[in-house]
């Protein structure tokens, strides 16, 4: 019997519900809370083998990175899922970046989250993130609102970061070199995603990464394509949690109340002060 496997994208503080800047981010304070009412979460080889409960964080991002310290100063062990193509380019995540456009958006939040759905079938087809991060930034012009930099949460991490995260005693594990749905790969596509991944981990932090986590969390492995690592992870609401096949756990997403006291006012504030930062970064990385 296996323990559970838990998942979040990260942590950042005063988090506002409803708005896309923090989507999928849990409160600093809320998350603290947690960790310290909670028994200490154990390795994922412990849980898997059902000594205990796991911590799983995905995204190599600034946020997930504050959460796994977090876990970590409280006596939590913690395994951060991440892409080591993202890291190498430095450029935030596609879908970060839509997330940053949509609160620039006048629309109701019901309208924005329908719209978001339909752009991530469009960039779920995708297979390079390059191509998905050009789309977003298109449909900002095409929109006419002023393409963010995104907020600190969502800032993709540095190399130097990751050695800071493995010498605190995070367990780096490979989200595949990119963050592509495996569901738009080959069988073959889909193994070298994992390899890369997993060989840059090796050679530039000596971590041998055997364990895999699906971008978006809802494709299966193929029988080619689970050669690359020795436990593949989903996080998909739509299969049963926990141990699937010998090879393949479901994880469940870690779903913790959001701080109160939040005012209509405060998410409008919040977003503009968003769109005023411009994407400076990004900008300097297309024009060189």
């Amino acid at each position: 019997m296996s323990g559970q496997v838990l998942t979040i994208h990260g942590i950042a503080p005063a988090v506002i519900p409803k708005t896309f800047c923090f989507r999928n981010i849990c409160d600093a304070d809320v998350m603290a809370q947690y960790l310290t009412s909670v028994p200490p979460f154990v390795p994922l080889v412990d849980a898997i083998a059902g000594r205990g409960d796991a911590l799983t964080i995905d995204d190599a991002i600034c946020g997930a990175a504050d959460a796994a310290m977090l876990a970590r100063q409280l006596g939590h062990a913690v395994t951060l899922f991440v892409n080591p193509g993202q890291v190498e380019s430095g450029a935030p995540y596609a879908f970060l970046v839509l997330n940053a456009l949509l609160d620039g958006l006048s629309s109701t939040y019901a309208e924005r989250q329908a719209l978001r759905r339909h752009i991530k079938a469009r960039l779920c087809v995708l297979t390079e993130e390059q191509a998905r991060l050009e789309l977003v930034m298109d449909l900002g012009s095409q929109w006419g609102v002023s393409v963010p930099e995104v907020p600190p949460h969502f800032r993709t991490l540095s190399r130097e970061e990751l050695v800071t995260l493995r010498d605190a005693g995070v367990a780096l594990e490979n989200h595949g070199w990119s963050h592509t749905d495996h569901a738009s790969l080959s069988p073959a596509e889909s193994l070298r995603e994992i390899r890369e991944g997993r060989a840059w981990l090796q050679r530039e932090l000596g971590v041998e990464a055997a364990y895999f986590a699906s971008p978006f969390g809802e494709a299966l492995p193929s029988p080619e394509a689970s050669e690359g690592c020795t436990m593949w992870f989903a996080a998909s609401q739509a299969m049963p949690a926990g141990r699937l096949s010998p090879q393949v756990f479901n994880r469940t997403f870690l779903d913790l109340p959001p701080p109160g006291g939040a005012s209509a006012r405060g998410v409008r504030a919040a977003g503009r002060r968003l769109l005023n930062l411009g994407l400076a970064r990004l900008s300097r990385r297309r024009s060189s």
